[in-house]
């Protein structure tokens, strides 16, 4: 009955064997190699401003030199009515006196936004002047577009998420000022005990 048993044993070991080490003797999944990321092609880049240039007329030739691969992502997703009054927008000096011109052309030109996003941008240029509103504006542009928040709200969730990041600087640089006196007063504390310990030991030598 021993033998028996033994035997039972054996066969399901032995079968079992096999696809065991199949399974050890596979080679693991092999990740896919990183991208390889290439520098944009200057002739691909000279034909997109100019086709940017043939949407909008030869008059917005100066804005698409100007803000470049920017001007050419916010025109490509606008109407061709929307994309010549950002052209006569930047002319007017109306674009200048935004904070950062190019990150609202970026905003602009993200897939999905186009004409709403720079026609809300042109008919409140005014508010858009102001730093924290202007950051608002960029961070959720479709919901100030689309009348889901008001810009005042927005400029305010500005500012409380700047004091709030100032506040955790400050705690933190305290913190770090507080542990380096510690560490100095104990370094100081631990040279003096070694010192008097030395000058003992030199007394009674």
């Amino acid at each position: 009955m021993h033998g028996h048993r033994m035997l039972v044993v054996f066969l399901v070991v032995f079968l079992l064997t096999p696809s065991l080490h199949g399974q050890a003797a596979r080679p693991p999944a092999r990740a896919d190699p990183p991208a390889v990321t290439h520098p944009p092609d200057p002739r691909e880049q000279r034909a997109a401003r100019e086709q940017a240039v043939a949407v909008v007329g030869e008059a917005g030739r100066e804005f698409v030199e100007r803000y470049g691969d920017d001007a050419v992502a916010a025109i490509s997703v606008c109407s061709q009515p929307v994309a010549v009054r950002l052209v006569e927008f930047h002319a007017a000096g109306g674009l200048a006196k935004l904070p950062r011109p190019r990150t609202l052309l970026r905003v602009i030109g993200t897939p999905g936004h186009g004409d709403e996003v720079a026609s809300w941008a042109m008919a409140h240029a005014g508010e858009l002047a102001s730093a924290d509103a202007f950051d608002a504006y960029v961070l959720d542009p479709l919901s100030y577009a689309l009348a889901l928040k008001t810009l005042e709200d927005g400029a305010a969730e500005v500012r409380e998420h700047r004091r709030l990041a100032y506040d955790y600087l400050t705690q933190r640089a305290e913190w770090w000022a507080y542990s380096w006196r510690m560490f100095g007063l104990g370094a100081g504390v631990s040279a003096t005990v070694l010192l008097l310990a030395w000058r003992y030991r030199q007394r009674y030598a």
